[in-house]
């Protein structure tokens, strides 16, 4: 597998931990490969298909949870399969197209817009299969192709002295610099495994935590 980034050739340069929660709720640790590339010098993580860039459980619950009907016994929280279903809600149109994009790029029969099924789900299901594992195999090939998109937060390490706050005032609210003091924030994601793309995450330097590169194993 080439890198996503640049399509140069990426080469291991060690392993680490990986979390993640099996759809049944139980918890298990992975040892996931990082690779950096030999041309750009990004770092990735080479994840297995059972995992989705940036969220630690198994595809097989995510998929569970957003498929229609959905599953009637998923081991995570209520509050956890909402925020699933309003992230599959915003990501499903952008996957369709990706993936419908992707199969022309190859050549791949593709339906025509008119024949295509309302449903972002189903689009999804015609490219890739509505079999057990779709998620995983709609996942796969965005992130190789550099197509990820992720949202993780930002944080300040540190307050700056640009910094401003607002003040009540006998004229209304307003804004007022803050001078620069000690150390602030911290780690916005303890995850810290970015998907191919960031996906975006070509804009990462090589210290940096690096791509979530889906694969089934082989680079």
């Amino acid at each position: 597998m080439p890198c996503p980034c640049c399509e140069g050739a990426l080469g291991v340069i060690g392993s680490r931990r990986r979390g993640c929660v099996r759809a049944s709720g139980e918890k298990i640790q992975l040892i996931i490969r990082r690779l950096r590339c030999g041309r750009c010098r990004r770092i990735h993580h080479e994840l297995p298909d059972i995992l989705v860039p940036y969220k630690r459980h198994e595809a097989l619950g995510i998929e569970a949870a957003v498929s229609e009907p959905p599953a009637d016994h998923v081991g995570a929280e209520e509050s956890t399969l909402r925020r699933w279903r309003h992230w599959f809600a915003g990501w499903a149109p952008y996957a369709a197209g990706c993936l419908n994009a992707l199969a022309h790029r190859f050549g791949f029969p593709v339906e025509s817009s008119s024949t295509c099924p309302q449903s972002a789900l189903r689009r999804i299901g015609r490219l890739v299969g509505e079999a057990s594992g779709w998620l995983a195999r709609a996942v796969r090939p965005m992130a190789n192709a550099n197509l990820w998109v992720q949202t993780r937060s930002a944080c300040l390490s540190r307050a700056s002295s640009a910094t401003f706050k607002l003040i009540p005032h006998e004229r209304g609210e307003r804004l007022e610099r803050l001078e620069e003091s000690g150390g602030v924030g911290g780690r916005a994601d303890a995850d810290g495994v970015a998907p191919a793309g960031g996906r975006s995450g070509c804009g990462q330097g090589a210290g940096d935590p690096g791509q979530a590169l889906p694969t089934n194993g082989a680079v």
